[in-house]
Parts: C-alpha cells; sequence; structure tokens
C-alpha cells in the first residue's frame, strides 16, 4: 500500500513538472479558441446579458489568476488590501498573498464572496470574481450593498494545486478558532466514538488467532446492538 502510494505522488509531481516545463518553453493560450463564456440575468423587468473572454478571467496557475484578479480591482475603483501567507518559519515575507478587493455599497448589508479555501478549487472561484469585476457587470452602488471580494483564502493549495494549506490542514474541515478552549468545553463523546473505541483501538496488542476471529465478533456484537 505503501509502495503505491509513493507511486502515485511521484507520478503527480512528475506530471506536475512535465506541465510547467511545457509551458516554459511551448507556450500557448487555448482559451483564445474557447467560445466566449455568456450569461443572461433576468434582474426586475430587463434581461441583462454578459459575455467574457476566458482568457480574461480564467488562469492555470496562481500568480496568473492574481495578477487578472489584482487587475480588474484597480480598474473597478475597488479598495484592497494584500495580505502575506504566515509560512511555517513564522515569517510573513511569503510571495503567496490571499488578496482583497472592497466595493462599497450604499444598501444596508455586506455580500462577501470568497474562493480558494480549498486552493486547487481556487481557480473556478477566481474566475467568477474577475468576472463580476467587469464593467458593467454589477449594480451601481446606490442600487446594491457592499460587496468584499477575497480571493484565494489557501494561496499555497491553490499554487501546489492542493486542497490543504502549507501547514497541511483543510481549512474547510478544521476552522475552529480557539481550539483549546474549545477541546475544554466540548462533549468528550460528541460523536459517540469512546462507546466503540474499545473495539477500534484497543489498549492491548491483539492475539491474531482469537481478535482476529471468533474474540472480534465476541466484543462486536454487543457494541453494534447498543450502539446501532
Amino acid at each position: 500500500v505503501c509502495t503505491m502510494k509513493a507511486f502515485h505522488i511521484i507520478f503527480a509531481m512528475l506530471a506536475i513538472a512535465c506541465y510547467r516545463a511545457y509551458n516554459q518553453f511551448f507556450p500557448n493560450e487555448p482559451c483564445e479558441k474557447d467560445p466566449p463564456i455568456q450569461l443572461e440575468l433576468a434582474l426586475a423587468e430587463s434581461i441583462q446579458q454578459y459575455a467574457w473572454n476566458s482568457c480574461d478571467v480564467y488562469s492555470l496557475e496562481y500568480d496568473e489568476a492574481r495578477s487578472k484578479f489584482r487587475k480588474a480591482a484597480k480598474k473597478a475603483g475597488a479598495q484592497g488590501a494584500s495580505i502575506p501567507v504566515v509560512m511555517n518559519d513564522g515569517t510573513d515575507e511569503s510571495p503567496l498573498t490571499t488578496d482583497i478587493a472592497i466595493l462599497k455599497g450604499e444598501l444596508p448589508g455586506t455580500l462577501v464572496i470568497s474562493s480558494g479555501t480549498h486552493g486547487v478549487e481556487g481557480y473556478a472561484g477566481s474566475a467568477i470574481q474577475t468576472a463580476l469585476l467587469q464593467e458593467g457587470v454589477l449594480p451601481a452602488a446606490n442600487q446594491r450593498p457592499t460587496i468584499i471580494l477575497v480571493h484565494a483564502v489557501n494561496p499555497s493549495g491553490m499554487k501546489n494545486y492542493r486542497r490543504f494549506n502549507e501547514n497541511n490542514v483543510d481549512l474547510n474541515r478544521n476552522g475552529i478558532s480557539h481550539f483549546e478552549s474549545f477541546l475544554e468545553t466540548r462533549d468528550p463523546n460528541i460523536a459517540g466514538y469512546e462507546n466503540v473505541r474499545p473495539l477500534l483501538a484497543p489498549e492491548r496488542r491483539p492475539i491474531q488467532w482469537w481478535d482476529g476471529t471468533i474474540g472480534y465478533w465476541l466484543k462486536a456484537i454487543p457494541v453494534l446492538y447498543k450502539n446501532g
């Protein structure tokens, strides 16, 4: 099993390296041949139609996506901020950033649209955000609330085509602030795992001829009967 996992990891790394090398020495623009992206929205009593060139909004790499987002935000007159990612060594000098564009509105409320929480999935979200920033897409400020676009919540995962961030954490599965106090106050058996712990993680070393046969079922049947 470990050999197969290592093979898959090495194969994926080679595939990414070959892809980047190909784009370095044989640049191409495949999206030039793509049909325009078209969108039709029914707003109030009118129908609005929009169209974008794929090359203007979609990207193949993180740096390209960030550059397009920043240019679109600047052109739209958005207020912006660029937040460096804190890497494992504790510095904030990483070139990877989470970028924010704020479009002030006059109606109550705030709409937040983020992308890239799962890293590699951020390319679709980045394209949507960049498309929204194009001229004439969003309503005028007096017809909408303030809109905040958060680009690349997980820039490390986005750049490296992974779901996880630079600390190998899935941000969409581990978004708990004040984790220590959370552990102290939560029900330790909130998911019912403690009810089956002896069955799944016995404290003593299993005896193969017993725990691998009838002994396991003698323990399992009462646990399953009690907990379902």
